[in-house]
């Protein structure tokens, strides 16, 4: 038989009225459990709420000297970019952002973008690399302005977010990593560190005299072969 209590759910469209949907259905359960879902269900939530109220306000206020202009022709550009409505898409940057001092690093990248310093798309990428570099890496990128490996391990991690690129391969593994050209720009307009890499073309390959040996071996069977053919 259908619970006349449904009848209350309605569709939702704000977290107030989520919570309450969400007190009806328990309420449809019943019990001691139903009651302690709710109370830990409001908890998080109420965490939730508190934690993108501290990051939006973090955003808005680096950013309170901008122009009214600047904020809509920003706000047009992200919703040809994104197809979709601008409001949602910040939103959902600023929220997926996990450490709150890299709002005041996603308030610069805005800034650049604002000043036209980037283009939207550098906006899009930079951030997609400050959401998946951890906080406490950050400070570690300028050490890749010229070759660099770290033993600690924040090297294979920055490498496989983009902000490196790999310039020597060595077969002992003692590999080198260089700033690519987007985390050098996140450590520009993002950080605010201005570092100078020195780029070159192509990559080293240092291989060691057991490799040496092998490839010899390897040219040789290949040749032997071919005499029999």
């Amino acid at each position: 038989m259908k619970n006349k209590r449904l009848n209350e759910l309605s569709p939702l469209r704000n977290m107030k009225l989520w919570k309450q949907q969400f007190k009806v259905l328990l309420d449809i359960c019943k019990g001691d459990a139903a009651d302690a879902i709710y109370q830990q269900v409001e908890v998080i939530l109420g965490f939730r709420e508190e934690d993108f109220f501290r990051k939006f306000i973090c955003y808005i206020c680096e950013l309170q000297d901008t122009t009214q202009e600047q904020r809509c022709k920003f706000a047009d550009d992200i919703e040809k970019k994104a197809e979709d409505n601008s409001g949602y898409v910040l939103f959902g940057m600023i929220d997926r952002l996990d450490n709150i001092n890299k709002l005041i690093i996603f308030a610069n990248l805005t800034r650049a973008r604002l000043e036209e310093f980037i283009t939207i798309e550098e906006f899009f990428r930079l951030y997609s690399l400050l959401k998946r570099i951890p906080y406490v890496d950050l400070p570690s990128l300028s050490k890749y302005a010229t070759d660099y490996y770290d033993e600690n391990g924040d090297t294979e991690l920055l490498y496989a977010t983009g902000a490196l690129i790999q310039t020597s391969i060595d077969v002992n593994g003692n590999s080198k990593y260089l700033l690519s050209v987007l985390g050098e720009r996140l450590l520009l307009w993002g950080v605010k560190t201005n570092v100078h890499v020195l780029r070159r073309q192509g990559t080293d390959i240092a291989l060691n005299i057991s490799t040496t040996e092998g490839v010899r071996s390897i040219v040789k069977n290949w040749k032997q072969e071919n005499r029999r053919l």
